[in-house]
């Protein structure tokens, strides 16, 4: 009877015991597989990032985008580019092991010509009635002095046909688009975009 009821007993504990390692053997795989999972969104997005760095710097890319492949880590990216004008889809899948995780991303990529980025230049005086109420009268210099030799045919050149101006041009309030060439004095009202 007493051997009896030790093989129950013995039963009920094995029992228990592979019950115990099937669940915790369960919850590993899928920690695992939440780990994988993560990566390959992480790896998806460096992919993302890796295409963007090449469009922001990389003029003959930005022409002719290509997929982009790469490893890093514990697994790869993947990533095609379509263009339309200036926008690009980025579609980017990172793979860990087995697992996917795909990502997409619309880029738009505006060029700045090097020359001028950022920059308000006048013979004599700059005066606006912004809110600061800037007014520059006679040679103001912030930097270095020595200003480069501008090529204005160049510029010129690269007007949008119809926006090369000689003389005066006011822009009212409206949106323009293309390259403006002029030069006469500038008057920008309120309200315009270029």
């Amino acid at each position: 009877m007493v051997l009896l009821l030790v093989f129950i007993v013995m039963a009920t504990l094995t029992a228990i015991t592979v019950a115990f390692l099937c669940m915790s053997s369960t919850q590993l795989k899928g920690s695992g597989y939440d780990v994988a999972d993560s990566k390959a969104l992480w790896l998806a997005e460096a992919g993302i990032q890796q295409v963007t760095y090449k469009l922001k710097t990389d003029a003959n890319y930005r022409a002719n985008p290509t997929i982009v492949n790469g490893n890093l880590g514990d697994g790869s990216y993947s990533v095609s580019v379509s263009k339309n004008a200036s926008t690009y889809t980025l579609t980017s899948t990172g793979t860990v092991n087995v697992l996917n995780r795909k990502i997409q991303q619309t880029v738009i990529v505006i060029e700045i010509p090097e020359a001028f980025s950022y920059a308000v230049f006048a013979g004599s005086q700059i005066k606006t009635n912004d809110a600061e109420n800037l007014n520059i009268t006679g040679n103001q210099k912030q930097g270095a002095t020595n200003f480069p030799t501008v090529d204005f045919s160049y510029y010129q050149s690269q007007a949008s046909e119809g926006q090369s101006i000689s003389g005066n041009y006011t822009f009212n309030a409206g949106t323009y688009s293309g390259i403006w060439y002029i030069t006469g004095n500038v008057t920008i009202k309120s309200n315009v975009t270029i």
